[in-house]
Parts: C-alpha cells; structure tokens; sequence
C-alpha cells in the first residue's frame, strides 16, 4: 500500500470513521498497536490538543464564497488530519527517541548522565535509555557488563534480557551475557528480579541466574568488580564463553575445537598470551596465535 493511501486511513481512525478492525484488515495489528501506542503517548504531554474539528470550521467560513465540491471539501479535511497525524508522529518519535551508549571490543567507557549518576562499561557492552525523560524515567537497557555509581532520586533501573536490577541510590556491577546474570553489591541495596523470583542485596553480597533461575546469595570480599582491576573470573564456566569474553578483551577472533569443556579460574587483560595460558594449561588445550590475522586457534 502506497503511504499516501496509508495516511489516509490513518486519518480516517484518528476521525473515527474507521474502526480498529478494518486498520487490522488493512494494514495489520502491528500499525493498530502503533497508533494506540501514539495516542496514548501523546495523551500524557502537557500541550493543547489541535481541535480538528474548529480547524475544519474556520476552514470552511473562509471558504463560504466558493463553492466546492463535497468531495473535495471530504479530501481536504481527510488530508488536514493526516497531515496533523503525521505531525504527532514526528513529535513522538522525537520525544522518545533512544540513546545508545557503546564500549568497543578492547576498550572501556564512562558515560555520565545528567544527575550525577556514572555507568563505567566494560568492553563490548552497551547501554540504551531515554534521554529526553531521563529525570523522571531513569530506564536503561544493558546488553553486556557495567558498573553503576547511582545517585538518589527516581527510582533506577537496568533492563537485561536476563532479569532487572532497582536501585535508589548505591554502587552495583551487572554482568548480563548469554542466558547468565549476575549482579554483585558495593554499596546500599539492590533488588534483583528474574521472571517471578525476587532477591533484595545488600552491600558485600553478590547472586546469580542461570537459564532465568536465581541461585542463592554469595558474600563477596571485593572492593570493585574484576574487569575494573584488569582480569576476568569465571566458575565452572562454558568454554566458549571464556573464548568470548577473551576476543572482547583483546578484540581477536578465537577458534575453538572442543566447545564442551568447563574453565574456573581467571585470565589478565593486558596480556594475550599470558590469558590464553591460564586457561588452556588447567584443560591441558594447546593455542596459536596468529598476529597477522589478529585471530587464535585453540586445540
């Protein structure tokens, strides 16, 4: 469908000369949600609603001395609400338009938000949020590793596609990688959920989630997280998933013959060789490192 004939039937909803059955035969359920979701947004601004219907009024008053057709006066006001629909498009787009924060392979990243809060990101995570209702709507969704220096105010909370973490106020570090999470307490409480299961952290306590299952609470001796003293930990952890977080510290490409094995122990991040060592010689694996294609085989 054309996008003028699409506008059209945007207007014609929007006027309530359509219903939202006859959108959903149209243009499918998707566009009938993404409406609704326009609305409603546009239903909580503090600005003035357009009064379509005096706009059309004072249109036609000005156009009493000509004499136009039926049909044509039906277009100019299906056409005015369109334009006007298209409008609020723009204006909704604009106003919950997202930000993304990225840290490369090999590299970290501070990021500092209006309030005084600080998100240091470990090496390819990233964080997206709202900026425009930052103040009042402190969301964000974090795809990878960081460590969170919150200030108090609107309650704050970190969206992965593992679990959510509330805080107010307090000094936390999420790591959210594959189906893993876990989430560990440098200062004031954290309230951890995972689906249905709730857990409340205090300073000095640390938990994980493993395929959606919270496991129990740990204590926790750490000052700071690993990664922020230059070296990666892991517990019985898959191979592979050692290999990943190898090739986004050292921005390389890892070649793995035996993906089954399970590694416990950590590797620096300011030596390849020296990484590769701690945790190949423990699983009796053998590693090449190719300089010239920045990639590693490991057998």
């Amino acid at each position: 469908m054309d996008s003028n004939n699409k506008e059209i039937l945007h207007a014609k909803w929007l006027s309530g000369e359509i219903s939202d059955e006859e959108i959903i035969s149209q243009l499918g359920v998707n566009s009938l949600d993404e409406l609704h979701k326009i609305v409603n947004a546009i239903d909580t601004w503090e600005m003035p609603a357009y009064n379509t219907e005096s706009g059309y009024e004072k249109f036609k008053n000005k156009q009493s001395r000509k004499t136009i057709p039926t049909s044509k006066i039906r277009w100019i006001r299906l056409s005015s609400i369109a334009a006007s629909f298209l409008l609020l498009i723009f204006a909704y787009t604009q106003y919950t338009k997202k930000v993304t924060i990225y840290s490369s392979y090999a590299e970290t990243k501070t990021h500092m938000f209006g309030d005084g809060t600080k998100v240091m990101l470990n090496d390819g995570s990233s964080i997206t949020y709202t900026e425009r209702t930052w103040d009042n709507n402190r969301h964000l969704d974090l795809v990878g590793e960081a460590f969170f220096e919150v200030e108090k105010g609107s309650p704050f909370i970190v969206n992965t596609s593992n679990g959510t973490v509330l805080v107010l106020g307090t000094k936390f570090n999420v790591r959210a990688w594959d189906d893993k999470l876990r989430v560990e307490c440098y200062e004031g409480k954290v309230k951890v959920q995972v689906q249905k299961e709730t857990v409340i952290l205090q300073k000095g306590e640390q938990v994980s989630a493993i395929h959606n299952s919270l496991q129990a609470k740990q204590i926790s001796t750490k000052k700071r997280p690993d990664w922020q003293i230059g070296q990666s930990r892991f517990f019985n952890e898959n191979l592979r998933a050692v290999c990943d977080e190898l090739e986004r510290q050292y921005n390389t490409v890892i070649s793995l013959s035996n993906e089954e094995k399970t590694f416990s122990g950590t590797f620096v991040h300011d030596n390849l060789r020296a990484a590769l060592e701690s945790v190949c010689k423990p699983l009796g694996l053998s590693f090449e490192i190719n300089t010239e294609k920045n990639s590693v085989v490991i057998e």
